[in-house]
């Protein structure tokens, strides 16, 4: 479906096939909601995120030596990243890819109204690795996806993810180690039109300097799909992960 529903039984085990007909619809539904919401928030700036204050305070302390804001696509992650302007100290930069010809703006990218969010466009290669490197050692945040790989040959790591192995990639983890910089996990969960919730999920301090072998990040990649799982199964309508991270059928 539209959400991607891959494996949709995985978050609702136990249903039946026309349960699993319904939580479909349900979760394409709620994709449908987040698109609208994106929409009304570019076009005319209403857009409301809040978080618990001891939350912001903690993201507030993480950012102030730089630090990687690391999410999904759960919930309402669209409207999550103009956060990182409104509620981390200095800039904050959303590292994705931008693809030939893509016209389809992000919220923050509509105006500046949300604050200063730079773009690092991750299918550059060494010169985004640069520039994100750059960006931490200033001081500043990274926003990233931690739930896909951005294409074939980017390293990732299988981890036990609502019981069965999923790949995740490793460069977020990878990124922090070179940087000496914390990962803040945090999920944004729609409240409202327009409206969103943002929630410090957990912190993983990979150390410093582990350096380029992808199997020594196996423990940090194994806790953020622990976290993921946590927020799945408690949403499991607000997972939007487009692809079948376990490649299995249904």
């Amino acid at each position: 479906g539209a959400g991607g529903g891959g494996c949709l039984g995985l978050r609702v085990p136990g249903s039946g096939r026309v349960a699993l007909w319904l939580h479909q619809l349900r979760l394409n539904f709620s994709f449908g909601l987040c698109l609208v919401d994106r929409a009304a928030a570019g076009i005319r700036g209403d857009l409301r995120l809040s978080a618990d204050p001891e939350d912001e305070k903690t993201l507030r302390a993480l950012a102030g030596g730089g630090c990687i804001v690391l999410t999904a696509h759960t919930g309402a992650w669209q409207l999550a990243l103009p956060a990182l302007a409104a509620i981390l100290p200095g800039k904050a930069h959303v590292v994705m890819i931008r693809e030939p010809g893509d016209v389809d703006l992000h919220v923050f990218e509509h105006s500046d109204r949300f604050g200063r969010i730079g773009v690092i466009d991750s299918s550059q290669g060494p010169a985004a690795v640069m520039a994100m490197t750059q960006a931490l050692l200033r001081g500043e945040s990274l926003g990233m996806m931690g739930d896909r790989l951005t294409h074939d040959r980017e390293p990732g790591l299988d981890a036990p993810f609502l019981g069965r192995p999923a790949r995740f990639p490793v460069a977020p983890y990878r990124q922090a180690s070179a940087c000496g910089v914390p990962v803040a996990v945090c999920f944004a969960r729609r409240t409202g039109p327009c409206r969103a919730r943002l929630r410090l999920a957990g912190i993983i301090r990979p150390p410093a300097d582990l350096g380029p072998r992808p199997g020594a990040y196996a423990p940090y990649v194994a806790e953020y799909a622990r976290l993921m799982e946590e927020e799945t199964a408690t949403r499991p309508h607000d997972f939007f992960n487009f692809y079948n991270v376990w490649g299995c059928q249904g």
